[in-house]
């Protein structure tokens, strides 16, 4: 009972692991559905601001590089502007220089300083052209893209504010991770339970296999042995106890009764019709043959069991022959011994048959012709006397009263003609052994 409620018990368990494993499997694929949503969500998102971001800078990217171009021109414009100037001073100073070669030597000091006044001019003017450029870029910088400027600034924030939701979002998608990761440790954990579970219930299965076959065997090995103990106590409850009857043999001490009883009803009355001579003389004659076929098969029987019983007392269990020795028979070896006797029943009958014959049919004197129905009345006899023989104890007839002396009502009932002493016996009792109980009662003829 307990190992059964344990055996329950391990089955709800694995049913409630096995129920929380479907929950938790169910669980992780709406976390993983749900994170493969949110994901390409964001993807596309991020596709999408960083195309219209892309094309903010390429369109920005164009317009200065348009203003940078104009930039560009007008610094080129002034640099000529610059040159032409500078070369028309040089053009109108060659002239005073040729027309006043002679006085080039005391003048040239003069000329120096114009020279580097005019250098220095240059490069202040050059100085000036670059602010001018540095200018004109700042203010068209600052005029032209102010609109432009503001809507990157927008997008700017637009992508920050994007950047916090993707941040929000990775924290989200970490922390599914984290329960993911957590599920499928206790997934783990169960499918683990599980296994062992399983293992334990093979092994329980194979122990209780195991256990039914034991429990057949042994099942089968009782009744085998209660079989032979069955038979062994019913062998030692009939061996040499005629007093329990063997219901399964048919020739029992009851059936040779009803035989017996049939073979004068029958045989004997078929005989008795068929003889000549004086009644009485006709019913000690059938009586003589019944008497004597009986001692015959009592006395053969007895030797054949004796020349059985000397045959084995005289080989030992080596084969060897042990001579002047006296050993008891063993129980067991006796049934065999009279089992062996019974099953050559047939044919020592045949042998039997054909000395009564000889010796009943042919040879008796003072009777009239023998026929058919005296034959079979002695084969009659004779197989009932040999089953009577070789029961153990054997079946036996009753002694046969003197004339004269008193009737036994007990053994006898009257032929026709009752009185208290015998004139003749007609028929024999049959007792269940020598000295046992009747089977059923003789016949004498009272005076």
């Amino acid at each position: 009972m307990n190992s059964e409620a344990q055996k329950t018990e391990e089955h709800g368990n694995e049913d409630q692991l096995r129920a929380r494993i479907e929950d938790l499997e169910k669980e992780l694929e709406r976390g993983r559905i749900k994170y493969d949503l949110d994901t390409q969500t964001l993807k596309a998102r991020m596709r999408e601001i960083r195309d219209k971001e892309r094309k903010k800078a390429f369109e920005f990217k164009c317009r200065y590089e348009e203003l940078l171009k104009e930039t560009q021109q007008s610094i080129q414009q002034s640099e000529d502007v610059a040159d032409t100037e500078l070369n028309r001073r040089k053009e109108a100073e060659a002239p005073n220089e040729l027309n006043h070669n002679g006085r080039k030597e005391s003048r040239s000091n003069i000329s120096d300083k114009a020279v580097q006044t005019d250098e220095a001019n240059i490069t202040i003017y050059k100085e000036r052209i670059r602010e001018h450029e540095e200018r004109v870029t700042t203010d068209t910088v600052h005029k032209g893209d102010n609109k432009a400027v503001h809507e990157l600034f927008k997008r700017t924030s637009s992508f920050k504010e994007s950047n916090r939701a993707l941040l929000t979002l990775n924290q989200y998608i970490e922390r599914t991770e984290d329960d993911i990761t957590r599920l499928q440790d206790e997934l783990h954990r169960c499918e683990e339970k599980i296994k062992e579970l399983t293992e334990s219930t093979g092994r329980a299965r194979s122990e209780k296999a195991f256990l039914e076959q034991e429990n057949q065997r042994l099942k089968e090995e009782f009744g085998k042995l209660h079989l032979r103990y069955s038979e062994a106590a019913g062998s030692l409850m009939l061996d040499r106890n005629p007093s329990i009857a063997d219901l399964s043999d048919a020739t029992r001490p009851t059936k040779l009764a009803e035989s017996f009883s049939e073979l004068y009803d029958n045989q004997y009355t078929d005989a008795f019709q068929e003889l000549f001579g004086p009644e009485e003389d006709v019913i000690q004659h059938l009586l003589n043959i019944c008497m004597k076929i009986h001692r015959a098969c009592q006395r053969v029987a007895s030797e054949y069991i004796n020349r059985l019983e000397e045959t084995t007392i005289k080989l030992s269990e080596s084969g060897r022959t042990i001579f002047n020795q006296t050993t008891e028979i063993p129980a067991s070896t006796r049934k065999y011994i009279l089992e062996i006797r019974k099953s050559v029943s047939e044919q020592i009958i045949k042998e039997l048959l054909l000395y009564f014959r000889d010796r009943f049919v042919q040879d008796e004197e003072n009777i009239g012709k023998q026929m058919d129905s005296t034959a079979k009345y002695i084969e009659k006899c004779t197989e009932l006397c040999w089953c009577m023989a070789i029961k153990d104890p054997p079946v036996v007839l009753g002694d046969i009263p003197t004339e004269g002396s008193p009737v036994n009502t007990d053994l006898f009932r009257f032929y026709t003609r009752s009185g208290n002493y015998v004139r003749y016996c007609v028929w024999p009792p049959l007792l269940l052994h020598k000295g046992g109980a009747l089977l059923r009662k003789g016949i004498v003829q009272g005076k």
